[in-house]
């Protein structure tokens, strides 16, 4: 997302690197990331679950969606980590007043975050949604990578049925490299 004009970017050339330091540039922790005349942060401001741009990429493919967060239910409370917890002096620093603030809005962030993720997958419609159990994963804090791939695999096994469900999806991605062929199929 540009915080200039608060659109949202789609990188189509360039060096991967630059695309990737953009990605990760989460405003408040990490700097924005200045590409021509843009000013990037991290898409997932205005777009998490990027389901139109998937579409966008591929027209007439299902999108399977990857959300890294359960949504929203009444009475439960949001998982929250300190971002500044995994580094000691930090820790420390997050009991003065700026910190504890600073925390309220994090937490104000998330909250805000997960209601426009569901209002989006509510608007685009995902064909399939995968929820790795990552909730309890801080922002700043260090993982194991193969636990995390565990996550994510578990969650795919779990909607693996209606991943297979999808129909004619492969003949639609056969379709989109032989257009005839794939029209011929879908006629008889």
């Amino acid at each position: 997302m540009d915080l200039i004009t608060g659109q949202e970017i789609i990188l189509r050339q360039g060096r991967v690197k630059d695309a990737v330091m953009a990605t990760i540039a989460v405003p408040g922790i990490f700097p924005p990331q200045t590409w021509g005349e843009y000013e990037l942060v991290d898409g997932g401001m205005s777009n998490p679950v990027p389901v139109s741009v998937a579409r966008g990429l591929a027209p007439g493919l299902p999108v399977v969606a990857v959300v890294l967060s359960k949504p929203p239910e009444q009475g439960v409370e949001l998982p929250f980590t300190n971002p500044l917890s995994p580094i000691p002096v930090l820790e420390r620093i997050s009991r003065l007043r700026l910190a504890q603030a600073f925390n309220t809005f994090a937490r104000s962030v998330l909250a805000g975050g997960r209601l426009l993720t569901e209002m989006r997958l509510a608007v685009e419609k995902p064909e399939v949604i995968i929820r790795p159990d990552v909730d309890h994963v801080g922002l700043l804090e260090r993982v194991d990578v193969h636990e995390i791939v565990q996550f994510g695999e578990e969650a795919a096994r779990r909607q693996l049925g209606e991943i297979t469900a999808l129909e004619g999806w492969p003949s639609k991605m056969v379709g989109r490299l032989n257009l005839d062929r794939f029209f011929k199929r879908r006629k008889k």
